[in-house]
């Protein structure tokens, strides 16, 4: 599956790895792009060439959330093991 036409579904399964490559893709996607814009003026003009840089733009947002939201569950999930469990429920 192409990461481009990912569902939301599918986002919501994706391990963080998998998540930090998409982001160094999209990246690479953003500076040729970017790249292009800057050398070729009518570039700027292009109704494709921009429709796909808003495409890559709001990918790359989507996937950082994400990113942000599974490193948010990890840091709670490892802050509720690490604390003591009290008394009353230990017995």
């Amino acid at each position: 599956m192409s990461l481009r036409f990912i569902t939301i579904d599918h986002l919501m399964q994706l391990p963080a790895d998998t998540l930090e490559f998409a982001l160094r893709t999209f990246q690479k996607e953003l500076d040729g792009t970017l790249a292009l814009l800057r050398e070729t003026p009518e570039a700027a003009t292009d109704e494709e060439t921009l429709a796909d840089l808003t495409h890559v733009l709001t990918l790359r947002k989507v996937f950082r959330i994400r990113l942000e939201e599974l490193a948010q569950e990890k840091g709670l999930t490892a802050l509720t093991q690490s604390q003591p469990q009290p008394l009353a429920s230990a017995a």
